[in-house]
């Protein structure tokens, strides 16, 4: 009877053990079998035909860790990299740099006299010189500063941690908090939380959740929306896209998506116009393999029309011109 009953015993636990061996390897053998599986790298040849820029130059900022560059409408160039902040004019000279406590998410200068840094969950001012200027109280302990943009007297904040854009006046007072309303909703399942004003002083924002742009008007209302998910050129792919994005002096968009390092422009209505880098069409399915890591930190566009890639896997800057 004992004899029996341990047999019984181990029967059991062979078939348990059996189950599981069984489970893995079917689990396994279907991840193996995604032909689309990192199918697309930095060695992807682009779909040249798509592509209406190309490279001018690109040089390499002595600051590490490179997390943040705007181009003030003088052309200087302002870079956040490491616990430091450095200037450069048009012809890439470094002109200034100053040291900050803490690194920095972003960076943002208006009209080439005040710094603007997001770092942590709240702001810090500085002039052009590196004085410390001012520091603004975030939302909460839970943000996390990763975009700042100004139109005239007014500051926007984009805050991941909390899914919301934060407005402040010149003085640092915070005045609404946009995004908290049932008819307007950031999705942000990453930090990776753009905005930016663009020439007609409007707001946008990117909802990466969503895979669209936001316009949003001076009351923190949703105008309009565009932007599909899709891995097709037209759409955005992979999780949480666009990652980063700019707007061009006509209006139009230049926008990063992580995961498959691919920079388009947008015209201002959201209709695809071209490549600036990247592979031009990837197969839909493949939508929930695609590494999520952003090789490209952030974007910037000149006066002139130039766009400033801040490629942080070689810690260079790329410059881009229409062809």
């Amino acid at each position: 009877m004992r004899q029996r009953f341990f047999i019984g015993i181990l029967s059991l636990v062979l078939l348990f053990v059996l189950f599981f061996i069984f489970r893995e390897l079917k689990l396994h053998s279907g991840r193996e079998r995604n032909p689309d599986e990192n199918k697309v790298n930095r060695s992807d040849k682009p779909d040249t035909s798509a592509v209406c820029y190309k490279e001018l130059r690109q040089f390499k900022p002595s600051a590490e860790d490179l997390n943040g560059i705007d181009v003030a409408s003088n052309s200087d160039i302002y870079i956040a990299g490491g616990k430091e902040v450095q200037i450069y004019n048009k012809e890439l000279k470094q002109t200034g740099n100053f040291k900050i406590h803490s690194e920095a998410n972003c960076i943002h200068t208006d009209a080439n006299k005040y710094i603007y840094l997001g770092i942590d969950n709240h702001i810090e001012v500085y002039d052009k010189k590196g004085a410390f200027l001012n520091q603004w109280n975030g939302y909460n302990e839970k943000g996390f500063i990763t975009s700042i943009t100004v139109k005239g007297d007014i500051i926007y904040v984009a805050d991941a941690g909390n899914r919301v854009v934060l407005k402040y006046n010149k003085d640092g007072t915070l005045l609404n908090v946009i995004g908290n309303t049932k008819l307007l909703k950031f999705i942000i399942p990453s930090m990776y939380f753009d905005i930016a004003i663009g020439p007609d002083g409007e707001l946008w924002a990117a909802n990466t959740g969503k895979h669209e742009m936001d316009n949003i008007n001076d009351k923190g209302e949703l105008k309009t929306a565009w932007g599909k998910a899709s891995m097709k050129k037209e759409g955005f792919g992979a999780c949480c896209n666009p990652a980063q994005f700019s707007i061009l002096p006509d209006g139009s968009f230049v926008t990063y998506e992580k995961g498959l390092d691919r920079i388009k422009i947008y015209d201002k209505t959201g209709k695809f116009v071209c490549l600036v880098s990247g592979s031009a069409e990837s197969d839909e399915k493949a939508i929930q393999y695609w590494n999520t890591s952003a090789i490209v930190h952030d974007l910037a566009v000149s006066p002139e029309g130039d766009i400033y890639v801040l490629d942080a896997s070689l810690g260079v800057v790329r410059i881009y011109t229409k062809k």
